[in-house]
C-alpha cells in the first residue's frame, strides 16, 4: 500500500481543479454586472436617441425664431398616430390625405418658452402653437 500525499491530492483532485476558473469567472461576471449597473450621482448620462426628424424640428424652430440651434432644448417626443396628412395641425382652405399617419410630437423649449411641433416620420415639421 502507497502513502497517501495530500499535497499531490490537493493539486491534481479533478474537483479542486475547476474551482480556481469557476471562481474568477464569477468574480468576473460580479464585477462587471456591478460597474454596468451601478450610477454614480451627478454623472453625465448620454441624451436619448431620437429620430432624425426631431433634429429637424429643432432646426426648423431655430431658424423661425432666429436663435442658435443649442438653444432650443428638447423637453419631450411622443410617438403619435395624426388622423391625416395634416399632422394634428390643419390649415383653414387647405385639403390633406385623409390617411392615418405615423409621426410625433415634440415639445421643444427656447429661452424658457415652450413650443409643440408635430411631424411625420421623415421630413414634415408643423409648428402648431401658432
Amino acid at each position: 500500500m502507497t502513502d497517501y500525499d495530500a499535497r499531490r491530492h490537493r493539486t491534481t483532485h479533478p474537483h479542486r481543479l475547476w474551482r480556481g476558473p469557476a471562481l474568477l469567472s464569477l468574480a468576473l461576471a460580479a464585477a462587471w454586472i456591478s460597474a454596468c449597473s451601478s450610477s454614480t450621482p451627478g454623472a453625465a448620462t448620454p441624451p436619448p436617441s431620437y429620430p432624425e426628424v426631431v433634429a429637424l424640428a429643432q432646426r426648423t424652430l431655430a431658424d423661425t425664431l432666429g436663435r442658435p440651434l443649442d438653444a432650443v432644448v428638447v423637453r419631450a417626443v411622443e410617438p403619435v398616430e395624426w388622423p391625416d396628412g395634416s399632422l394634428g395641425c390643419p390649415q383653414p382652405d387647405r385639403m390633406y390625405p385623409a390617411v392615418i399617419t405615423p409621426g410625433f410630437r415634440v415639445t421643444l423649449e427656447v429661452d424658457g418658452t415652450r413650443y409643440t411641433l408635430h411631424t411625420d416620420q421623415a421630413t414634415r415639421v408643423v409648428r402648431c402653437d401658432g
